[in-house]
């Protein structure tokens, strides 16, 4: 800087930044960091929830298809048809062989088997859990001589892969009239 003695004025030169220049832009730096950090983690936690929704639906959608393709085609319940809700039932299929679709394990998954097999394949994968404590209700009319099975199942997501909290679960419900035969 130029300073006059006669006048007391002081002159800038315009070569440089002075200190409170430099902080307001820092600051503003920082302000508008913080905005875009929090942005992409709401960003990145929507798209990580969606994806479970995705993956929870899918199962849900394919286990019930496949219970109700198989009790549609059935030739009859095995299981007790009296209005108690239980995790399994059990059927015959055309062939006269016998199927059984439970909740099982520890977390819990949708398997179906040929009995007296001990094998069979899941219907839920190992990214979702099962609450089947509703899972079959089966009704016999005792005029129409009809078998209606009432089906409930929530899906939760397995254990968290990642540090965002993205949980979620749905319900599915559906019933199932089997054909006369």
């Amino acid at each position: 800087m130029k300073c006059q003695m006669s006048t007391a004025r002081c002159q800038r030169s315009g070569a440089g930044f002075t200190l409170i220049e430099m902080l307001v832009v820092g600051l503003v730096v920082g302000i508008l960091g913080a905005i875009a950090t929090t942005s992409l983690i709401s960003l990145l936690r929507g798209a990580n929830k969606t994806e479970i929704i995705k993956e929870i639906k899918q199962n849900g959608d394919y286990a019930l298809f496949a219970i109700e393709v198989n009790l549609r085609n059935s030739t009859g319940i095995i299981s007790p048809c009296d209005g108690s809700t239980t995790n399994y039932i059990q059927f015959t299929n055309p062939d006269s062989t016998i199927t059984e679709i439970s909740c099982t394990g520890n977390p819990s998954r949708i398997r179906q088997r040929t009995l007296p097999s001990s094998a069979g394949e899941f219907l839920t994968n190992t990214s979702v859990n099962a609450d089947c404590s509703q899972f079959f209700t089966c009704n016999k009319d005792s005029v129409s001589g009809s078998t209606t099975v009432n089906i409930k199942l929530t899906l939760t997501q397995a254990a968290a892969e990642s540090e965002i909290d993205t949980s979620s679960s749905q319900f599915f419900v559906t019933q199932v009239t089997l054909r006369n035969r």
